[in-house]
């Protein structure tokens, strides 16, 4: 098997990491490969940086669209029969493309992913992404919870072909909505269980959600979109009260970790509007409680500052 690769990099602002990514390329054992880099628009250091290395990979600059963007710019410039997605934080392991290029031709399925390697800041790791082999992927499962990202996988050019690129009106979780996509077009994720790439997590959060407003909103958007195709099997449209609200509730949590307290209050109370059985479940009326508190103490403070100016 020795059927091209395009490794497409979408980055933006990303001179602290970008080198250690594009390196981690060029270290591949799997050597039929193109390397596309598609700055959207970076206003750091990050053009001078990969300067140095333009005789190994295509640069292309563009004015800053989105991440989505950047994917299909690099994805119409492709020429390989497979596309790998690499984030400009996350890096690869030396066997990434040779062992997931075997895999997904000897499997013959759309998409193919591996386990990966948590690591921080400063290339520390921090543990690994599944402890044990995940479920196999189903429209159910993904419908609950985006757990796949983009540097992880190889994907068959064939199935961006039938399905569409990223949609580029999403401006967080375009992969999500891909993924949802190519399910719905009856692709099988197969799972390689070997830590093969390296996917970045910053102190505090997860970098999906350094800005939880726009997440939140992008979220509630891929499901809308989901759910207008009135054509889905009718056991999808029976959960899908449930699968709202388990978003709702995962930002729920997500403010309430940023101490944004009403924002949190106001994510339950949606939730409720949605399923009243977390209203009327003594357990789950607890969190109600724990809300509250915070947010009656952040309240009182600051009427106490204006009631002193």
């Amino acid at each position: 098997m020795n059927k091209m690769i395009s490794v497409i990099i979408p980055t933006y602002n990303s001179e602290q990491f970008i080198l250690q990514s594009v390196i981690s390329v060029f270290k591949q054992s799997y050597k039929n490969y193109e390397l596309i880099v598609v700055d959207d628009g970076s206003t750091d250091n990050t053009r001078n940086l990969l300067n140095q290395y333009r005789k190994n990979l295509q640069y292309i600059y563009q004015k800053n669209s989105g991440v989505s963007s950047a994917r299909n710019t690099g994805i119409k410039k492709s020429k390989g029969e497979y596309i790998a997605i690499l984030e400009s934080d996350d890096f690869y392991e030396k066997y990434f493309l040779e062992e997931l290029a075997e895999f997904i031709d000897i499997i013959d399925t759309d998409i193919v992913y591996c386990n990966m390697n948590i690591v921080d800041e400063n290339n520390k790791n921090i543990g690994i992404r599944y402890k044990k082999e995940p479920e196999p992927v189903t429209i159910k499962r993904m419908l609950i919870q985006n757990y796949i990202v983009p540097s992880q996988t190889l994907i068959r050019k064939k199935l961006i072909e039938n399905i569409g690129l990223f949609d580029e009106q999403i401006e967080v979780g375009d992969d999500w909505d891909f993924w949802l996509r190519a399910l719905l077009n009856g692709c099988n994720f197969k799972y390689l269980n070997k830590c093969l790439t390296n996917y970045r997590v910053y102190k505090n959060q997860s970098r999906s959600f350094m800005n939880i407003d726009k997440a939140y909103k992008n979220e509630l958007l891929i499901l809308d979109k989901f759910y207008a195709n009135f054509n889905l099997p009718p056991e999808l449209f029976k959960i899908k009260n449930l699968v709202y609200t388990n978003r709702i509730l995962t930002f729920r949590n997500l403010y309430l970790k940023q101490k944004k307290f009403y924002k949190s209050i106001q994510c339950y109370l949606n939730a409720v509007k949605l399923n009243k059985k977390i209203f009327s479940d003594p357990q789950k009326f607890k969190i109600i409680k724990l809300l509250l508190r915070p947010f009656l103490c952040d309240f009182i403070l600051s009427l106490y500052k204006k009631l002193r100016i």
